[in-house]
Order: C-alpha cells, then structure tokens, then sequence
C-alpha cells in the first residue's frame, strides 16, 4: 500500500535493448536472461512532484490536457425544462466548478487519481449514502490527490448497481483530520487504468501519465542537455606540452608541471582547454563536429508526441518535418481524443454532481427532478471551407435517404435545417430544399413544420425520454457493444429532440418493432444488449404503443 512517500515496491518494466551493447565481445546470454524488458522501480510520489515542478515538459504532459477538457466544457440542455438546463449551467459557472475540475483533473493525472468531496448537506454523517430526498445543498467541495485518499470498502453485491465499485474512502490532508467518507460523497477521478491486482498498490487508483513517458521525455531532456554542452563546447582549446608524459614520470617533474599548469588552470574549468603531450609545444583552437545532434533531436520530440499522444507542434509550437495538412489532421486527432477523455474521465463526475445539485432544495430547481443532457464542446470550429464541404455531405445523405424511403423531403428537410447544420448556412440547399418539399406537399403547398402526409405528430414525454436513455446506454457502451444503424441514430435523435414525425415515419416504426420483437428473447435484454439499445432508441414501448395507436387511427379513417 502506497504512504505518502510514494510507491517505493511498485516496479515497471523498462525497454532492456537500451542496453544491448553489454553483450557485445561477451558469451551468449542464456535464453533465461535474454529479456526484451527488465524490471525497473517507478517513480514515486516524490520524484512526480518534482518532475511537475522542475520539468516544463513533464508539467504541460500533465497540465494540458486537463486544461483542454475544462476549456471544452459542457452545455446543459433540457427540452422539458430549458429554464432549469440554464440555471444548472449558471450554477456551474457561478461555483467555479470548472476551475474544480480542472485541479481535479490535474493531480488524477499527475498522481493517478484525485477525489472531490462533497460537502452535502442532507443531515446524515459523512459516512453515510447521500439522502436525495432530504438534500438542503452542496455547501462546499474539497480537492484531494490520490496521496490522500484510500478506498476503505468495495461494494461485493452482484446484484448492486455499484458492483465491485468503492463504497467507502478514508480522506485526509496534511491540515485536516481523516475521515471516513461514503462514495455517494465522493467524485472519483482516475489516472491511467491498472489491472485490479495492481491498482490495489495505488489506493484503488490508477498510474500517473508520467510514468508510460517518462522515458521518452527524460532522453529528450538528456539529449537537449547534451546539445547545451556540445554548444558550449563548440570551440575545443588545446594545448601541446612537449615531453608532458616525462614529466609526470617522476617526482620532480610532476611538481614542475604542476606548477606550470597552475597558469591555466582558470581555462581548464572557464576556457575548455585540453592538455596533452607532444613533441612540439602549441596552443590550438578547433571546431567538434555537430552532424546529426539537431535530427536526433526532432526524433526525440516525435517519441514525445507519441509518448504523450499529442501532436509534436502542440507540444512544442513548431512543426516537426510534416506537411500543414498532416499536422491538422494531427489535432484533429487530438482533439478527439480529448473528446473521448471529457466522456470517460470527467463526464460521469459531472452527472453525478448535477444530480446532487439538482436535488437540493436550495439548487438551482428547488429542488425538482431535471432531465437533462450534456452536450460536450469542441476545442475548434471548422473552417469555411469544411463547413461548405460538410453541409454538400449533409445534403448528399438527405438525398440518399429521400430515394431509400427512409425520409421525407419535409422531414428531411427540417433536421438538415435544424440548429448546428451547415445547410441551413447554404442558399442553393436552402431552395433546393424547399422546393423539394413543396412539391412533396402537393399542388396546395403546406405548413412549414408539415410533411409529405399532410398531418405530423410531437412524440409524448414517455417516447422522447425512452430514446434519450437509448442514446445514453449507446454512448455508455465500448464501441465492440453499441447498436444502432445511421437510420436508427438518426431516428432516435429525432424522437429525443421531440420533433415532429410524419405518418411514413410512424408505419416504419411499427414496422421494426414487429421486426424486432424477437430481440427480446436474447441475453441482456432489459440491460445493456444491443437490441435493447436499439429498441429503446426507437421510443421503446412506449415508442411502438403511440406508433401503433395513430397508424390505426389513421388507417381506419
């Protein structure tokens, strides 16, 4: 178990061919001790602190992205309650809980892990689960490194929704009392993912992200250095002293050249002046050759860049031998990788507060239940050029899905004009669209929010919220699990925004429903299955009930 000195037993395995030339001239090594890794002791808390605190690089691996995540942020949005959404996110913004986070996110990153407790005010001890029903307020928060907190007890429940998850934390601080803290209390953030036998030595935590680029950063800072001194060198003095070797033979010739070296003694420390024997007494002046020390260099910063998964000319300013698209594309890259880190690492975190807040009865709603979403934000915004190529994509899949019957035009035409869409930013789509969806409508034209059969219908509350718990199971799944089709993605965000659908959209939902009422019989169903995904996504039972009371309806008129 980890002190606050650090993981003095915690070993890694570093890359044993740095040291390949050991064998060389020697017998061949047994095959029991030929290792293409070797064990090495990890940094401790101590050389982390220090490597923050001293190495640039080592601050902007651990800093950067954090900064980023927060930067980004989140937009809260409701569509049953737009008012309370944007009372949350004032709420938000008047506590500073990005500037939280973000401290948050730093020492789970510089130490592997960090926790935010809560101090909620709901009348129980700190020990105890949080009682929504009684919460008053979030009164204050606290930000503690994984230095300083232990996981005390696991939840051993296979039945438990919070199975084989922390249930109780030990939290301390160099000025405050330790204390025993349930999770309900907690937000956890952890480092880089360990396997359970090992996370055990860091407090139930992770790894810091120093430790997998320490290596490339310290051979960076290594050969940087090397190539400070070779600089300084540049200009080698040496200077011949005839019979040098006699001289230090003996006695008394030691003490004479030791005394006549006394005069440039300052240059052998201050000047750089080399002393040798020769047969000729001569003072010289030359240059050390240079060749290849600044490629090495640019090669050590792209270890880094992969090291750090970052883009070399984020990292350092410039760009690294690569062409401006590849370098784009390069943060582009980033970009989404910072995107998957808001939703894995800090996105949970900040439900799990809203939650909290939105309950209290001093929260921004008083206290009532919010249905809510949380769209993350984009470090960059595309070009003019991108989003003219974007909105020509955007037009081309309408299309496609008008020909497969997927679409309407009118309906078609409402999502790809919707807020976000670069169409609606493009006049010609802009008419094309509209014709198209006139001459749908027929010789009498129709209502704007009207599609091709003449009547549309909003789903209720019960279909909108079954489709958004769809995309949220969806989005909570690792890739290998998540179900939906582009159509049915589609489909369900159409029902989760409450838009309105037409009678050709309402026969296709039945459809899948009486396609896909088989789905129910396969494991996981009710769970995380991707048929209970889809079928959810799709407005669930609720969903196939209103679809197939209006299609009776209108089938029987």
């Amino acid at each position: 178990m980890a002190d606050g000195q650090g993981n003095s037993g915690h070993r890694r395995w570093a890359d044993g061919f740095s040291n390949v030339t050991r064998a060389i001239n020697t017998a061949p090594l047994a095959s029991t001790e030929r290792k293409p890794f070797s064990a090495a002791t990890l940094l401790n808390d101590s050389e982390l602190t220090y490597a923050y605190r001293q190495n640039w690089l080592a601050m902007d691996a651990v800093q950067r992205p954090a900064i980023d995540i927060v930067r980004a942020w989140w937009d809260v949005q409701s569509d049953d309650d737009p008012k309370g959404a944007e009372a949350v996110g004032r709420w938000l913004v008047d506590h500073k809980i990005k500037a939280v986070f973000k401290e948050a996110l730093i020492w789970s990153r510089l130490y592997g892990g960090a926790a935010i407790f809560l101090g909620v005010d709901d009348g129980q001890p700190v020990e105890m689960p949080v009682a929504m029903q009684s919460v008053r307020a979030v009164r204050w928060w606290r930000v503690v490194d994984r230095r300083y907190v232990q996981v005390l007890m696991y939840d051993h429940d296979p039945e438990s929704p919070t199975f084989d998850q922390p249930l109780l934390y030990s939290v301390g601080q160099r000025r405050a009392a330790t204390q025993i803290v349930h999770a309900s209390r907690i937000l956890r953030f952890v480092g880089e993912p360990l396997p359970d036998d090992y996370r055990e030595e860091v407090n139930g935590f992770g790894d810091s992200v120093l430790e997998r680029s320490w290596d490339s950063i310290d051979r960076y800072q290594t050969c940087a250095r090397s190539l400070t001194i070779a600089c300084e060198r540049f200009i080698q003095s040496t200077f011949k002293v005839k019979d040098l070797a006699s001289w230090i033979g003996n006695d008394d010739g030691a003490a004479q050249a030791l005394k006549r070296l006394q005069a440039l003694n300052a240059g052998l420390y201050t000047g750089n002046v080399a002393v040798i024997d020769s047969e000729v007494e001569a003072f010289e002046r030359m240059g050390l050759p240079m060749t290849g020390l600044t490629e090495t260099l640019a090669q050590l910063r792209l270890d880094i860049a992969g090291a750090l998964k970052r883009p070399a000319s984020h990292i350092f300013g410039q760009q690294q031998g690569t062409t401006r698209t590849g370098a784009g594309a390069d943060l582009e890259t980033y970009h989404t990788s910072i995107q998957s880190l808001m939703q894995d690492d800090a996105q949970p975190q900040l439900e799990q507060l809203i939650d909290l807040v939105t309950a209290s009865a001093e929260g921004p709603t008083k206290g009532q239940p919010l249905e809510y979403s949380l769209r993350p934000g984009l470090l960059s915004q595309p070009s003019a050029k991108d989003q003219a190529e974007i909105a020509k994509l955007e037009a081309e899949a309408a299309d496609t899905l008008i020909q497969a019957g997927v679409m309407d035009p009118l309906e078609a035409r409402s999502a790809l004009m919707g807020e976000g869409s670069r169409v609606a930013a493009d006049p010609k789509t802009t008419k094309r669209m509209e014709a198209e969806a006139k001459a749908a409508a027929g010789p009498e034209g129709a209502p704007e929010d009207m599609i091709a059969d003449a009547e549309t219908w909003r789903p209720p509350a019960s279909v909108r919220a079954a489709a958004r718990r769809g995309l949220k199971l969806r989005a909570d799944q690792p890739p290998s699990n998540r179900a939906g089709t582009s159509v049915g993605l589609a489909r369900a965000a159409q029902l989760a925004a409450g838009r309105a659908v037409s009678l050709g959209v309402l026969k296709r939902m039945v459809s899948y429903f009486a396609r896909h009422e088989v789905d129910k019989d396969g494991e996981g169903w009710g769970k995380d299955s991707k048929g209970y995904q889809a079928w959810l996504m799709w407005g669930g039972d609720a969903g196939r009930t209103w679809a197939e009371r209006i299609v009776r309806e209108q089938d029987g008129d």
